[in-house]
């Protein structure tokens, strides 16, 4: 990189909608799939506060995604996650179904539209 250079890192984290979903999430898939994620995505989760960058901090803003999703809107992405994926594979699609009939009971209506949030983690320095 060029004397001056800025370099960008980016990603974001789980998402976030409401407690009583949040709990479902976690308890019926993140916790199946915990161990189907590449190391390198604790990185982004921690906030790449565990990463010796070898260049000067700049501050970043903090940005939170915001998406507007039903039921099926929100599983489809779930289903997107390469450790859902690798685990579907594995141990094949039960817990998903599982976790689905679960989302659902808190849910509501799975044409309901809710507001799904993802914190955005963001390092950025320079040369």
């Amino acid at each position: 990189m060029k004397p001056g250079g800025v370099f960008a890192a980016w990603g974001y984290d789980w998402c976030r909608i409401r407690a009583d979903i949040d709990e479902v999430i976690s308890d019926y898939i993140l916790k199946v799939i915990e161990p189907f994620w590449a190391t390198q995505n604790h990185l982004v989760w921690n906030g790449y506060k565990h990463i010796d960058f070898p260049f000067r901090k700049i501050p970043a803003p903090k940005i939170e995604m915001k998406q507007h999703w039903n039921l099926t809107q929100l599983l489809n992405y779930i289903n997107t996650w390469s450790a859902t994926r690798l685990c579907i594979k594995s141990i094949g699609p039960e817990f998903f179904e599982i976790a689905t009939d679960k989302i659902k009971s808190v849910w509501g209506d799975i044409e309901m539209v809710k507001e799904v949030k993802m914190d955005v983690h963001i390092y950025v320095g320079r040369n």
